[in-house]
Protein backbone atom coordinates (compact mmCIF):
# COMPACT_ATOMS: atom_id res chain seq x y z
CA UNK A 1 0.00 0.00 0.00
CA UNK A 2 1.15 3.52 -0.83
CA UNK A 3 -1.28 5.38 1.40
CA UNK A 4 -3.95 4.99 4.03
CA UNK A 5 -7.26 6.78 3.64
CA UNK A 6 -9.44 8.01 6.48
CA UNK A 7 -12.94 8.11 4.98
CA UNK A 8 -15.50 10.07 6.97
CA UNK A 9 -19.06 9.28 5.92
CA UNK A 10 -20.55 11.87 8.26
CA UNK A 11 -19.28 14.95 10.11
CA UNK A 12 -17.52 13.54 13.17
CA UNK A 13 -16.44 15.53 16.20
CA UNK A 14 -13.29 17.62 16.25
CA UNK A 15 -11.83 15.32 18.91
CA UNK A 16 -12.49 12.17 16.84
CA UNK A 17 -10.83 13.64 13.76
CA UNK A 18 -7.79 14.90 15.68
CA UNK A 19 -7.37 11.51 17.39
CA UNK A 20 -7.74 9.63 14.10
CA UNK A 21 -5.10 11.75 12.37
CA UNK A 22 -2.82 11.45 15.40
CA UNK A 23 -3.11 7.65 15.37
CA UNK A 24 -2.32 7.54 11.64
CA UNK A 25 0.75 9.73 12.13
CA UNK A 26 1.94 7.70 15.12
CA UNK A 27 1.50 4.17 13.80
CA UNK A 28 2.20 4.36 10.08
CA UNK A 29 4.69 5.98 7.75
CA UNK A 30 2.23 5.70 4.87
CA UNK A 31 0.87 8.83 3.24
CA UNK A 32 -2.39 9.83 4.94
CA UNK A 33 -5.47 10.91 3.01
CA UNK A 34 -8.67 12.39 4.44
CA UNK A 35 -11.85 11.97 2.42
CA UNK A 36 -15.11 13.42 3.68
CA UNK A 37 -18.01 11.97 1.70
CA UNK A 38 -20.85 13.99 3.21
CA UNK A 39 -21.12 17.50 1.76
CA UNK A 40 -24.63 18.39 2.97
CA UNK A 41 -23.52 20.75 5.75
CA UNK A 42 -20.96 22.97 4.00
CA UNK A 43 -20.02 24.86 7.16
CA UNK A 44 -19.17 21.60 8.96
CA UNK A 45 -17.41 20.30 5.82
CA UNK A 46 -15.19 23.38 5.74
CA UNK A 47 -14.45 23.08 9.48
CA UNK A 48 -13.41 19.44 9.15
CA UNK A 49 -11.20 20.05 6.12
CA UNK A 50 -9.49 23.01 7.82
CA UNK A 51 -9.01 20.86 10.93
CA UNK A 52 -7.30 18.22 8.78
CA UNK A 53 -5.02 20.91 7.32
CA UNK A 54 -4.17 22.14 10.81
CA UNK A 55 -3.37 18.60 11.99
CA UNK A 56 -0.97 17.95 9.12
CA UNK A 57 -2.77 15.32 7.07
CA UNK A 58 -0.80 14.67 3.87
CA UNK A 59 -3.71 14.84 1.40
CA UNK A 60 -7.32 15.99 1.53
CA UNK A 61 -9.82 14.93 -1.10
CA UNK A 62 -12.09 17.80 -2.18
CA UNK A 63 -15.34 17.14 -4.01
CA UNK A 64 -15.31 18.98 -7.34
CA UNK A 65 -19.10 19.40 -7.24
CA UNK A 66 -18.76 21.92 -4.39
CA UNK A 67 -19.00 25.65 -5.04
CA UNK A 68 -15.86 27.01 -6.71
CA UNK A 69 -15.51 29.76 -4.08
CA UNK A 70 -15.51 27.22 -1.22
CA UNK A 71 -12.97 25.05 -3.03
CA UNK A 72 -10.67 28.06 -3.64
CA UNK A 73 -10.96 29.11 -0.01
CA UNK A 74 -10.07 25.61 1.20
CA UNK A 75 -7.16 25.29 -1.22
CA UNK A 76 -5.81 28.67 -0.08
CA UNK A 77 -5.87 27.38 3.53
CA UNK A 78 -4.26 24.03 2.75
CA UNK A 79 -0.72 24.92 3.80
CA UNK A 80 1.52 21.90 3.24
CA UNK A 81 -1.41 19.53 2.72
CA UNK A 82 -1.81 18.43 -0.88
CA UNK A 83 -5.19 18.48 -2.59
CA UNK A 84 -6.93 15.69 -4.50
CA UNK A 85 -9.68 17.17 -6.66
CA UNK A 86 -12.27 14.41 -6.90
CA UNK A 87 -15.40 13.60 -8.85
CA UNK A 88 -17.24 10.29 -8.43
CA UNK A 89 -20.10 9.28 -10.72
CA UNK A 90 -22.03 6.52 -8.94
CA UNK A 91 -24.82 6.45 -11.52
CA UNK A 92 -22.91 5.16 -14.53
CA UNK A 93 -24.47 7.90 -16.66
CA UNK A 94 -21.19 9.70 -17.43
CA UNK A 95 -19.04 8.02 -20.05
CA UNK A 96 -15.30 8.21 -20.61
CA UNK A 97 -15.72 7.92 -24.38
CA UNK A 98 -17.68 11.17 -24.81
CA UNK A 99 -15.36 13.17 -22.55
CA UNK A 100 -18.05 13.60 -19.87
CA UNK A 101 -15.26 13.62 -17.29
CA UNK A 102 -13.10 16.15 -19.14
CA UNK A 103 -14.88 19.16 -17.59
CA UNK A 104 -14.14 17.91 -14.08
CA UNK A 105 -10.53 17.25 -15.05
CA UNK A 106 -10.09 20.79 -16.41
CA UNK A 107 -11.82 22.31 -13.38
CA UNK A 108 -9.41 20.47 -11.05
CA UNK A 109 -6.51 21.80 -13.12
CA UNK A 110 -7.82 25.37 -12.82
CA UNK A 111 -8.00 24.88 -9.04
CA UNK A 112 -4.37 23.65 -9.07
CA UNK A 113 -5.24 20.34 -7.45
CA UNK A 114 -2.10 18.28 -6.83
CA UNK A 115 -3.85 15.07 -7.91
CA UNK A 116 -7.06 14.60 -9.88
CA UNK A 117 -9.35 11.69 -9.05
CA UNK A 118 -12.11 10.79 -11.50
CA UNK A 119 -14.23 7.74 -10.77
CA UNK A 120 -16.94 6.34 -12.99
CA UNK A 121 -19.26 3.39 -12.70
CA UNK A 122 -18.78 0.76 -15.36
CA UNK A 123 -21.93 -0.68 -16.88
CA UNK A 124 -19.97 -2.94 -19.24
CA UNK A 125 -16.37 -4.03 -19.80
CA UNK A 126 -16.13 -1.48 -22.65
CA UNK A 127 -16.16 1.34 -20.07
CA UNK A 128 -12.71 0.20 -18.92
CA UNK A 129 -11.26 0.49 -22.42
CA UNK A 130 -12.82 3.95 -22.84
CA UNK A 131 -11.25 4.97 -19.54
CA UNK A 132 -7.84 3.76 -20.72
CA UNK A 133 -8.23 5.82 -23.93
CA UNK A 134 -9.17 8.85 -21.81
CA UNK A 135 -6.12 8.34 -19.57
CA UNK A 136 -3.81 7.86 -22.59
CA UNK A 137 -5.13 11.01 -24.26
CA UNK A 138 -4.32 13.11 -21.18
CA UNK A 139 -1.01 11.40 -20.35
CA UNK A 140 -1.18 12.90 -16.84
CA UNK A 141 0.83 11.14 -14.14
CA UNK A 142 -1.27 12.92 -11.49
CA UNK A 143 -4.53 11.34 -12.64
CA UNK A 144 -6.28 8.74 -10.50
CA UNK A 145 -9.05 7.18 -12.58
CA UNK A 146 -10.96 3.96 -12.30
CA UNK A 147 -14.46 2.51 -12.47
CA UNK A 148 -16.68 1.17 -9.73
CA UNK A 149 -18.84 -2.00 -10.04
CA UNK A 150 -17.87 -5.56 -10.89
CA UNK A 151 -17.44 -4.49 -14.52
CA UNK A 152 -14.81 -1.95 -13.35
CA UNK A 153 -12.29 -4.36 -11.82
CA UNK A 154 -10.01 -4.16 -14.87
CA UNK A 155 -9.74 -0.37 -14.48
CA UNK A 156 -8.76 -0.74 -10.82
CA UNK A 157 -6.09 -3.23 -11.84
CA UNK A 158 -4.60 -0.91 -14.47
CA UNK A 159 -4.90 2.37 -12.55
CA UNK A 160 -1.29 3.36 -11.81
CA UNK A 161 -1.90 5.74 -8.91
CA UNK A 162 -3.63 5.29 -5.54
CA UNK A 163 -6.24 2.72 -6.46
CA UNK A 164 -8.90 2.32 -3.81
CA UNK A 165 -9.23 -1.15 -2.37
CA UNK A 166 -12.76 -2.25 -1.57
CA UNK A 167 -13.93 -4.71 1.04
CA UNK A 168 -14.34 -7.36 -1.64
CA UNK A 169 -10.85 -7.14 -3.17
CA UNK A 170 -7.35 -6.92 -1.77
CA UNK A 171 -4.19 -5.35 -3.12
CA UNK A 172 -2.83 -8.90 -3.49
CA UNK A 173 -5.75 -9.83 -5.76
CA UNK A 174 -5.37 -6.67 -7.87
CA UNK A 175 -1.61 -7.20 -8.22
CA UNK A 176 -2.16 -10.83 -9.20
CA UNK A 177 -4.65 -9.78 -11.90
CA UNK A 178 -2.23 -7.08 -13.09
CA UNK A 179 0.50 -9.66 -13.69
CA UNK A 180 -1.94 -12.10 -15.32
CA UNK A 181 -2.87 -9.51 -17.96
CA UNK A 182 0.78 -8.78 -18.72
CA UNK A 183 1.52 -5.83 -16.45
CA UNK A 184 4.97 -5.68 -14.89
CA UNK A 185 6.36 -8.54 -16.96
CA UNK A 186 9.17 -6.53 -18.51
CA UNK A 187 12.33 -7.43 -16.59
CA UNK A 188 15.86 -6.26 -17.06
CA UNK A 189 18.80 -8.47 -16.18
CA UNK A 190 22.30 -7.24 -15.57
CA UNK A 191 25.51 -9.26 -15.45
Amino acid sequence: ANAIELVLTKPYSKRFIEQSISILRKYTDLTSILTLTSTKDLVKYEEIVNLAFKNGIDFVTLDLTLEAELLRRLINNSGYTKIIGSYVDTTGELKWGNDDFLGYYKFAQVLNADLIKLVGTATSIVDNFELENFRAKLADSNLISYNLSDFGVLSRVTNPLLTSISKSESIKQLNSLYYKIGGGLTKKYYV
